[in-house]
């Protein structure tokens, strides 16, 4: 004889809201930010004269290293969702070249907001004594202390007369002045539902040379760290710096490491 033993309502109830548990989309999603420079639309180049500043002077670029931190996505109805965090480039270190903000909510995000460089909070000596990166990027307790938010150096030909000489851009917060900068940018929709995105946030190095103002390598000379009105020019620059492209779906998607 067979005897069939029926199955408890409970258990079938937990076991049916398991399985569609396991069946169902998660609804947020992530974006992976690729790092793009340019100089006036063309390819980064190490150490090759095909460069022009718009006051004037050929030059080679020698270096660029730079941080970002604390970015937001904004969604259509205003909703700012922060990601605290920070993250550092360097020219020819194919690992910083990209990041991903993970865990985006659902919804449709029209806006991207970031710091460029560290705010006051971030921004303290030996805030950061176990990276590496961080350390080599400190900047000089006697201008303010903290670190670096740029380094983009250059070799230059004056005005083409065949005097060449080094210039550095080094950003920071000069003798306690606040010179990072609060970048908003409009971006395509980006509609977060279990899905993935990637984007391209673009700088153009030309534009820390011009709009409003002309940077002169010959007027700030080859270093600026201790010089506010140089730290002024390009920080007012810097506001058109930075573009968008996309973001692109991502039918598929590797966390970064």
């Amino acid at each position: 004889m067979k005897y069939i033993f029926p199955i408890n309502s409970l258990a079938l109830f937990f076991l049916l809201l398991t399985f569609t548990a396991c069946e169902k989309k998660s609804d947020t999603g992530d974006l992976t930010i690729n790092l793009v420079q340019n100089i006036a639309g063309k390819p980064l180049i190490i150490n090759e004269w095909v460069y022009q500043s718009p006051a004037g002077h050929p030059y080679k670029l020698r270096r660029l290293q730079k941080i970002y931190s604390d970015f937001e996505l904004i969604n259509t109805e205003g909703v700012s969702i922060p990601f605290s965090m920070k993250h550092y480039f360097e020219l020819g270190r194919t690992e910083t070249k990209n990041f991903v903000l993970k865990n985006i909510p659902a919804g449709t995000y029209n806006k991207i907001r970031f710091v460029f460089g560290l705010n006051e909070a971030r921004n303290k000596d030996n805030a950061y004594p176990d990276e590496l990166d961080m350390i080599n990027f400190k900047w000089p307790t006697a201008l303010g202390g903290g670190y670096h938010y740029m380094r983009f150096e250059v070799t230059a030909d004056s005005m083409g007369s065949g005097k060449i000489k080094d210039f550095n851009l080094h950003t920071g917060a000069t003798y306690g002045n606040q010179n990072y900068l609060n970048i908003t940018l409009e971006m395509e929709d980006m509609v977060v539902d279990g899905n993935n995105h990637s984007m391209d946030l673009i700088m153009d190095l030309n534009e820390w040379l011009q709009n409003p103002y002309v940077y002169n390598f010959e007027t700030f000379g080859f270093g600026i760290m201790g010089n506010q009105d140089a730290q002024e020019v390009l920080k007012a620059n810097g506001v058109t710096v930075f573009s968008v492209k996309g973001p692109f779906p991502e039918n598929e998607f590797n966390h970064l490491k």
